[in-house]
């Protein structure tokens, strides 16, 4: 599973106006799980050996990010 920017105090120094995904918002963290407990429930056994990306269309490339506007003093110190 690979998600996008979720609603989570690991991304609380993100603004949110910066990052903008096709479907205009970041994930909340149910939105990641709810996929997670789909793969581990038989209602996914016959999906063998595929990745599922869950970012609301942030690599179909229709998202801008500026980062410029984020401000590295705010960065948490395990990013270093």
């Amino acid at each position: 599973v690979h998600p996008g920017l979720v609603k989570t105090p690991m991304a609380d120094w993100v603004p949110e106006d910066i990052f903008q995904s096709a479907l205009g918002r970041i994930a909340q963290p149910h939105e990641v799980s709810n996929l997670v407990v789909y793969l581990a429930g038989d209602e996914s056994s016959y999906s063998t050996g595929a990745e599922f990306v869950v970012d609301g269309g942030t690599i179909a490339g229709l998202a801008h990010k500026d980062f410029s506007a984020v401000d590295v003093g705010q960065q948490p110190d395990w990013i270093a």
